[in-house]
C-alpha cells in the first residue's frame, strides 16, 4: 500500500516549540460522557509485582485450538502494563518494574508483545503471549525518548520511533528481524519533527507520523530497501497531536489525540472515525469491526471500545486506570 506523492515544503524549525514528547505532560483535553463501564483492577489491588493467572495462557488439549486472546494496555501513570481477557475484559495479569511503559506492538507471527519504555535507557522489552516476565530486550541507549513500535508482517523487522533530545528531529530505528543493532533513519526535518507512532502495511512499508510546522500532523513512509523516510502526508489529514498508526486490513489508519481516526488509501483521506467522549487518544488498536482506544479525560483513565469504522458512542469501557497510553491484542 502506498500513500506517497504529497510534499509540503516548510520553512522554519519547530523543534524548540514542541510540547512534551510522547504526550508525557500535555494537559487533558475536553470532558467525558457516560459509557458502559467495567472495572477490573480493584479485584487484584492487593497484588504486588508481575503476575499472571495460570489459566490465562492455557491451550485446550487440541493443539490447534486458539489461545485465549489477551488485551494489553500500557499505563505510564501506574508504571504498569495490564493484561485482560478479550473480549471479556477481565484482568488476567500485570507487568510491573517498567519505568514509564508507552508504546506496544505485537509480532504477527509469534504473537509476542513488545513494550516501549520512555524516559529511561531507550529499552524495548519483549514478552511471550501471556508472559509476565521479559524474555528479551533491545536498547537504543540513553537520550532516546522512544514512543511507538511496530513489527513488519513481511520481514519480522522491529521499527521504533524516537524523539531524541535537543535539536535532533528524532528518528525511526529498525532492528532487522528484531535483533542486533538498529538502522537509523532520520526524521525528514524541518518537514517533520518528533516521530510519534509507526505502523506497517502487508507489503512491508513503514508509515510514521509526527509533528510538522505549527504542530500539524505529518506522515512519512519508509519503503523496503529505501535509504530514507520521505513525506507522504495526504491533504485532509487534520489535527495537531499525532495518534496511532495501523493498517486496518484495507487502509492505513492514522489518528490524532483528539479522538479522530483517518482512513487513507491511494494518497487520499477516504474516511474518518470520531470517538465520542474520548480524550487524549494515543495508540489505538483496530481489531476487525472494533477499535480499542485508551484515553484519559480530566485525569480519568479508561479504555473505550467502539464500532469500527463507525465510531460514535462507546460500546463498553474499562475504567480505573491512571493514564492509559497504548493497547494491542495478542492471540
Amino acid at each position: 500500500m502506498r500513500i506517497r506523492g504529497f510534499r509540503y515544503p516548510l520553512s522554519s524549525s519547530v523543534a524548540a516549540a514542541l510540547l512534551a514528547a510522547c504526550g508525557g505532560s500535555q494537559p487533558p483535553i475536553g470532558g467525558a460522557g457516560a459509557t458502559p463501564q467495567t472495572s477490573a483492577i480493584a479485584a487484584h489491588a492487593d497484588r504486588s509485582g508481575s503476575w499472571m493467572l495460570p489459566q490465562a495462557n492455557q491451550r485446550s488439549p487440541d493443539r490447534d485450538a486458539t489461545r485465549s486472546a489477551l488485551l494489553y494496555v500500557s499505563d505510564p501513570g501506574a508504571h504498569k502494563v495490564f493484561m485482560y481477557s478479550y473480549p471479556q475484559l477481565q484482568l488476567q495479569g500485570t507487568i510491573t518494574g517498567i519505568s514509564t511503559p508507552k508504546g506496544l506492538c505485537v509480532d504477527p507471527v509469534t504473537q509476542n508483545v513488545w513494550v516501549v519504555t520512555s524516559y529511561t535507557q531507550g529499552q524495548i522489552i519483549e514478552f511471550n503471549h501471556g508472559g509476565s516476565h521479559p524474555i528479551r530486550d533491545l536498547n537504543l541507549g540513553g537520550g532516546a525518548n522512544i514512543c511507538g513500535c511496530a513489527v513488519s508482517p513481511k520481514t519480522g523487522d522491529l521499527a521504533v520511533t524516537s524523539q531524541n533530545l535537543g535539536s535532533d528531529p528524532g528518528a525511526l530505528y529498525v532492528f532487522k528481524k528484531a535483533q542486533g543493532k538498529p538502522k537509523y533513519y532520520g526524521a525528514p526535518g524541518p518537514t517533520m519533527y518528533w516521530p510519534y507512532f509507526v505502523g506497517y502495511d502487508p507489503s512491508g512499508n513503514a508509515f510514521v507520523d509526527g509533528y510538522g510546522e505549527q504542530y500539524t500532523i505529518q506522515v512519512a513512509e519508509l519503503e523496503p530497501g529505501a535509504r530514507k523516510l520521505h513525506i507522504v502526508t495526504p491533504p485532509g489529514l487534520n489535527g495537531n497531536f499525532p495518534g496511532g498508526v495501523q493498517y486496518d486490513g484495507t487502509k492505513l489508519a492514522i489518528g490524532n489525540e483528539k479522538a479522530v481516526i483517518y482512513q487513507i488509501a491511494d494518497g487520499e483521506v477516504t474516511g474518518k472515525t470520531s470517538l465520542e467522549a474520548a480524550c487524549r487518544v494515543w495508540q489505538f488498536f483496530i481489531d476487525g469491526a472494533r477499535i480499542i482506544a485508551p484515553n484519559a479525560c480530566k485525569h480519568r483513565g479508561r479504555v473505550s471500545i467502539y464500532d469500527y469504522p463507525a465510531g460514535g458512542v462507546a460500546l463498553k469501557a474499562l475504567t480505573g486506570l491512571k493514564s492509559p497510553f497504548a493497547a494491542v491484542i495478542s492471540r
